[in-house]
């Protein structure tokens, strides 16, 4: 019986394993690098660790959506997000890294929705040559964001015209 629930666990253990392991740690790099591009670092930004956990929460419901085969979840949960006015205090810039963020988490929900679907059907070197092209994928992302241009700091939140 244990065999039973482990066989019928370990793909979606796996996909999500994949997913939180590798796509939370290069969100968080690329993120946090941009925005220390335009001169606001983690610690400065305020609620910087809410979007942490608001980033693990939507990548657990993006994979369950996907694997739910209900996509339009996530589509439902982008507009209600963004749909609504943004007060976003420091500007294009930082709205554009907040949009990349949510974009990145997206594209880490479908990578582990198909290693699940790959694991399923023992697909295993299908499994670890998309984790592999994802990860060589994080790491030039991280490099770009580690050497993107450098702006003025900003110290007060734009004029409206």
């Amino acid at each position: 019986m244990y065999a039973e629930i482990w066989n019928f666990a370990k793909p979606y253990l796996v996909g999500c394993a994949f997913a939180f392991v590798i796509g939370q740690p290069v969100i968080f790099l690329t993120v946090n690098l941009l925005y220390r591009s335009l001169g606001l670092p983690f610690l400065s930004r305020h609620g910087a660790w809410h979007s942490i956990i608001l980033g693990l929460t939507e990548l657990a419901l993006y994979i369950g959506a996907l694997i739910a085969h209900k996509p339009e979840f996530i589509a439902v949960w982008l507009a209600k997000q963004h749909g609504v006015e943004q007060k976003y205090v420091y500007g294009r810039n930082a709205y554009n890294i907040f949009l990349l963020g949510n974009a990145l988490v997206v594209l880490f929900a479908a990578f582990g929705w198909k290693v699940i679907e790959f694991a399923k059907n023992n697909a295993w070197s299908q499994v670890f040559g998309l984790a592999g092209a994802v990860i060589v994928g994080s790491v030039v992302l991280v490099l770009l964001a580690l050497f993107s241009p450098k702006y003025p700091p900003v110290t007060a939140p734009p004029a409206k015209p």
